[in-house]
């Protein structure tokens, strides 16, 4: 999951460059873009991966029974 924040960070941080140069932004603004962007593209993924991860059921939950309970119920 690391890789893929770094990478949608990355590429998204690209793509604000590219686009806040071929829109004719100023320079500060293309040079805020890339950070921006990149940090845009990393909470994205985040929230993607973790709406993803909440309907992949997970290994069934295991019960720990004591010997006290087991004694009880004897």
């Amino acid at each position: 999951m690391a890789i893929g924040v770094m990478i949608s960070g990355i590429v998204s941080g690209l793509f604000a460059v590219l686009w806040a140069l071929i829109v004719g932004a100023p320079l500060l603004v293309v040079l805020f873009a890339y950070p921006v962007g990149g940090m845009a593209g990393v909470a994205l993924f985040l929230i993607a991966a973790s709406g993803i991860a909440r309907h992949i059921p997970g290994p069934p939950a295991l019960v720990h029974v004591s010997a006290d309970s087991r004694r009880n119920q004897a």
